[in-house]
């Protein structure tokens, strides 16, 4: 009897099938075996829970509440969640100048490191560049807006925030802002 190569392959995995050959070792669901929080202090930077204290367990956000046409936090209302902005001024050092094309970013994060709170990006800045960081340039409608913050600005020469371009401009705010203050004023220069 003859048998086609197709075949003869389909019984065969048919067959390490039946007989348990799984490349994989799964065990069993055991709805008795209790539940266990998983360590997340090195996917987060420390101080990153305290964006989210005090904010009650809640359904993800819809996708209106995401764009903020509706409350952002459950339990808030959008004005509660909200907040004024932060408000300042963006120089160029001296000696420093823009190319063409490049990107401003002004950022706001809750600590030193960590993931930012609040961005503004601005293609084709001119300088001195008056700013307005407010709760409409959360990154998350989530996260409350509230400081301290620690502001920071650079250029970015290619518009992508995720790279690092030789040449770019930076500067740090001298002290941490919090909402509703003004008069913030930020030096970009060539990093050190």
């Amino acid at each position: 009897m003859l048998v086609s190569r197709t075949a003869l392959a389909l019984l065969l995995v048919a067959a390490s099938l039946a007989l348990g050959a799984c490349h994989r070792k799964v065990e069993p669901f055991d709805a008795n075996e209790p539940v266990v929080q998983p360590d997340l202090s090195k996917i987060f930077p420390e101080g990153a829970e305290r964006a989210m204290a005090g904010a009650p367990a809640a359904m993800p956000p819809s996708p209106a509440e995401l764009m903020g046409s509706a409350p952002a936090v459950a339990g808030m209302t959008a004005a509660e969640n909200a907040g004024p902005p932060i408000s300042g001024t963006i120089r160029l050092a001296a000696g420093s100048d823009v190319p063409d094309g490049a990107t401003l970013f002004v950022i706001a994060r809750a600590g030193a490191v960590g993931p930012p709170t609040a961005v503004l990006r601005l293609p084709a800045p001119r300088f001195p560049f008056e700013f307005k960081l407010g709760p409409e340039n959360r990154m998350i409608a989530t996260l409350p807006w509230e400081g301290p913050f620690q502001l920071s600005a650079r250029i970015d020469l290619d518009g992508n925030a995720t790279t690092r371009d030789v040449g770019g401009l930076e500067g740090s705010a001298a002290a941490p802002a919090a909402p509703g203050d003004s008069g913030i004023e930020i030096a970009l220069g060539r990093p050190e």
